[in-house]
């Protein structure tokens, strides 16, 4: 049996800890002077190193090296979770008392102490007290708020912060590069921001990948497969419409999005990270970002989500929004009247209006043919006016036929296709297409559960209205995974 990642990786030394350089700084000045306290607190999130450090310290001053399989008599490990009663500690503090059998202290690992029992805490606090000169304490806890405050003042306290992105990039690249494992920069940057500053949760996500992937190289696209994350352009069309109050587009894409295995709570996650650096001067997104909050707690969390976008969109269409009028000046003092500063909102949507359908004029006995050059030139003028179009044609596999020029669309989902055959994006393909072949070709749809599509990278799609790609290569699409759902798109 292979040797799970985050295990084979752990930190074995303070030099090899990432991300809590200001705690491994002193602990090695301590150690270097000869300064140790009797009793070391280690605080913070799960996942960020906490108990590998405690190890790495019990070792560390009994001048002994340290393996992850080490075993010594001297350095003992206790889990609250399940040591957590008053006749455990009482053993504890009878055993203290013993001197240690080889190394030069008696080390004592409690992790997660915090699941101690009120009556274990008294017990331990007159060990803390007078502790024995052979004796040092190393608690560890996630959730330092429910130990006593006698206790916490009787140690020597560190906390530990989240892994900072760039610095979990780093540790990723490294043990992927050591594992010979083919990974982008941007599926780094994703498993990162996903694991939430644990480096524990990101290199266990990295070794459910690399397995998931079968040798082939990790993509974004790949893992947002296998965690069901939404599709970056789709989140910010869904958070667009929700602002602009189109109850109806709104509800579409949110179908759209659980038609391609997205979990509310994955959409939830993305949204709520992109309302917050909308929140200043709209106090209706904190309450949208404190309903979204609470819908993982319902009991039909899928249905409660549908309710809680649609009445937020319904409210912005009835003018629940953010006034733009200026306040109004006291009686008797008239001021020139101007004009309100249009809302950066206003101005792109603006922007996007007059650059909506890139204009070609039709040549009258020449048209282009159809190839995937010409299908990437289409997708990035539908990129440029319309983010819903865009998503549903990307979840297109085109066939072209300049013989009868005949574009088929064939689709793996009927949310898809009747989405396109509403008149509305009909006539937008339409208008785009005779924009970019010079002739619009007749449009077909078809439906296909087992179809595979071959799209383009996004990175190789100019969004620029001014200016549209024509040379572009396709790269194939990852098979969804982990249950064969469809795959989506980064």
């Amino acid at each position: 049996m292979s040797q799970a990642l985050y295990r084979k990786y752990r930190p074995r030394s303070l030099e090899e800890a990432v991300g809590q350089e200001h705690i491994t700084k002193t602990l090695r000045y301590a150690l270097k002077e000869g300064r140790l306290s009797h009793a070391y607190l280690l605080t913070g999130p799960k996942g960020v190193g906490k108990t590998s450090i405690a190890r790495i310290l019990a070792y560390a001053v009994n001048d002994v090296p340290y393996e992850d399989n080490a075993s010594a008599l001297d350095i003992i490990e206790i889990d609250a979770a399940s040591n957590n009663g008053v006749e455990d500690i009482r053993d504890l503090r009878e055993k203290v008392l013993l001197a240690p059998l080889k190394a030069k202290y008696k080390v004592y690992i409690i992790d997660e102490v915090h699941m101690l029992s009120t009556a274990a805490f008294n017990a331990l606090l007159k060990t803390l007290e007078e502790p024995p000169a052979h004796v040092i304490f190393i608690l560890a806890t996630t959730e330092v708020h429910k130990l006593p405050a006698t206790i916490v003042s009787r140690t020597q306290r560190f906390h530990f912060a989240p892994i900072e992105p760039a610095k979990m990039v780093e540790l990723l690249k490294s043990i992927a590069a050591k594992e010979k494992v083919a990974i982008d920069d941007g599926a780094l940057r994703l498993i990162a921001d996903f694991s939430g500053g644990s480096g524990r949760d990101a290199v266990s996500l990295l070794d459910q990948i690399t397995n998931s992937a079968n040798g082939q190289p990790v993509t974004a696209e790949l893992i947002r497969s296998v965690l069901g994350l939404p599709p970056q352009e789709m989140v910010e069309s869904l958070l667009e419409n929700l602002l602009d109050g189109q109850v109806q587009e709104v509800l579409s894409l949110y179908e759209l999005l659980l038609a391609q295995g997205v979990t509310p709570t994955a959409l939830i996650n993305q949204l709520t990270r992109e309302l917050r650096s909308k929140t200043p001067g709209d106090s209706s997104l904190y309450e949208l970002i404190d309903q979204l909050i609470d819908v993982p707690r319902a009991y039909d969390s899928q249905l409660k989500l549908e309710v809680v976008l649609v009445t937020f969109a319904a409210k912005r269409s009835h003018g629940d929004k953010p006034s733009d009028e200026p306040p109004k000046p006291p009686s008797g003092h008239p001021v020139e009247e101007k004009k309100p500063t249009p809302s950066k909102k206003e101005a792109e949507k603006k922007a996007t209006d007059k650059a909506e359908v890139p204009k070609v004029t039709p040549k009258s006995d020449a048209h282009k043919e159809m190839d995937e050059a010409t299908w990437n030139e289409v997708m990035a003028a539908a990129k440029a006016s319309s983010p819903t179009l865009y998503t549903v044609l990307k979840q297109a596999i085109p066939h072209f036929d300049n013989e009868t020029y005949v574009l088929t669309l064939t689709y793996r989902y009927p949310l898809h296709q009747k989405r396109l055959e509403q008149a509305r994006y009909q006539k937008m393909l339409t208008d785009l297409l005779a924009g970019v072949l010079g002739l619009a070709p007749r449009i077909e749809m078809i439906l296909n559960r087992n179809a595979v599509r071959h799209i383009p990278e996004p990175d190789q799609i100019d969004v620029s209205a001014e200016k549209i790609l024509s040379d572009q290569s396709t790269t194939s699409t990852v098979l969804g995974i982990m249950g064969g759902g469809e795959t989506v798109d980064v």
